[in-house]
C-alpha cells in the first residue's frame, strides 16, 4: 500500500513538476538466503543462513526541471527501511526530448 503526489509548476519561466511518494510493503515469497563457503587450505565448509525483514518501508522524492522545449533535469532520491538494513540512493539524469 502506499501514496504518492504529483505537485506541478507552470511557471513560464521556471517550469518543472514533483513528486513525493511512500509506501509500505510487505514480501511474501522471501526465503532465507543461504551462502555455502569452501577453503582450498585444509578446513570445512559453512553455511550461513539469514532472513532479511519482510516488512519495509519505502519513501522517495523527485523533481524535474524543463531547461528548454527539448531538455529536462531530473533529480530522484530514495530511502527503504527494514529492521536492521537501511538502503539510500540518488540519481541525477539530463533527459534530451526528442
Amino acid at each position: 500500500t502506499g501514496f504518492r503526489m504529483m505537485l506541478f509548476d507552470t511557471d513560464p519561466w521556471f517550469s518543472s513538476s514533483g513528486e513525493v511518494r511512500s509506501f509500505i510493503t510487505y514480501d511474501f515469497v522471501s526465503p532465507s538466503n543461504a551462502i555455502t563457503a569452501n577453503f582450498l587450505v585444509g578446513s570445512n565448509n559453512f553455511i550461513v543462513t539469514s532472513g532479511n525483514a519482510r516488512t519495509a518501508v519505502l519513501a522517495g522524492a523527485d523533481l524535474t526541471v524543463n531547461l528548454c522545449d527539448w531538455l529536462q533535469t531530473k533529480v530522484s532520491y530514495d530511502f527503504e527501511y527494514r529492521s536492521g538494513y537501511r538502503n539510500s540512493s540518488g540519481s541525477v539524469k539530463l533527459i534530451v526530448l526528442l
